[in-house]
């Protein structure tokens, strides 16, 4: 796939061009839609925690303190109750690191949050992410929520003994507003973007300055339906009409205008040049959102099968 330069795009609007002449128009998304999704992501996340604390602290309550004082060892329930704040700090880094890298591989790039957002993560080029991106992007996220601030220095809360530290992610919104894309650090490692989900089809059509071309694609019938491999011939051919002469556009056309005119009933002197072109122009002008994605997916399986 391609991507317009930056110079093309128009604001956030992004598009991207796939080999077979189909683009597809995806609007980026900037950091306070994002944080939205974030903040819904931390909720989650938060329940789940919860959740997973409360069983840890029963179980340790209803089975390892009533062991320890058994075995004798009553003064190391203290201790370990202490040391239960860190483990669960670290098994809340780890199941949201987890969280994000699962949901965005199984997901189709959205987190539970950005489902709610409607928002989705894709790869640069277009295509949906794999287990990688999306576990390298969660892992650069604790470099995008730098640096932490303690919380004396905002004169809100005062602690004797414990200092608690907030993340302020200057970084990663730094790196968003200067990024054309919104790309935070774990977006530009791994060759992601955030994208609305909503996305718009729109044909890569080749100009036809003959005004007989819409006039000729009225007369193909209505029940005529275009398959993936004749819609690749037709991408390409229109791709490629420009840099021919004449001569060779109708000796190269000749071979499916020909039985096409005969299955379409035209009268046999019909150009074929111009019965492709109006193929071309009825195919990619005429066919909506749904038919478009089902009909890309199944060239790109063409030409995959090709290539093996």
């Amino acid at each position: 796939m391609a991507i317009n330069p930056p110079h093309q795009q128009l604001d956030t609007v992004l598009r991207v061009d796939t080999p077979e002449k189909i683009s597809f128009v995806y609007q980026t998304v900037g950091p306070f839609r994002r944080l939205f999704a974030y903040m819904l992501d931390l909720i989650i996340v938060g329940a789940i925690l919860f959740g997973l604390a409360v069983i840890t602290w029963l179980l340790f309550v209803s089975l390892v303190v009533p062991l320890l004082y058994n075995m004798g060892l009553g003064s190391w329930v203290q201790d370990l109750s202490l040391s239960m704040f860190g483990i669960t700090g670290l098994l809340g880094t780890v199941v949201f690191w987890f969280y994000g890298a699962y949901t965005e591989t199984y997901r189709n790039g959205q987190t539970w949050g950005k489902s709610i957002a409607q928002i989705q993560v894709l790869s640069v080029d277009g295509y949906a992410i794999d287990g990688v991106q999306a576990m390298t992007r969660n892992l650069f996220r604790y470099l995008d929520v730098l640096p932490f601030v303690p919380t004396t220095l905002l004169y809100v809360f005062e602690f004797e003994s414990t200092q608690l530290f907030l993340p302020t992610c200057l970084i990663g919104l730094i790196c968003m507003t200067i990024s054309p894309r919104y790309q935070r650090i774990g977006d530009l490692v791994a060759g992601t973007m955030v994208v609305s989900v909503e996305k718009k089809w729109v044909p890569d059509l080749a100009q036809f300055d003959d005004a007989r071309v819409p006039r000729l694609a009225e007369l193909i019938p209505v029940t005529f339906q275009t398959t993936p491999s004749l819609a690749n011939a037709l991408a390409t051919y229109g791709d490629a009409r420009s840099r021919l002469t004449p001569q060779h556009r109708s000796e190269i056309a000749s071979h499916l205008a020909v039985p096409l005119k005969e299955e379409f009933g035209l009268p046999a002197d019909t150009d074929n040049d111009l019965l492709l072109c109006a193929l071309y122009f009825r195919t990619y002008s005429e066919i909506d959102a749904n038919q478009a994605e089902q009909l890309s997916g199944n060239q790109l399986s063409l030409k995959r099968d090709a290539a093996t």
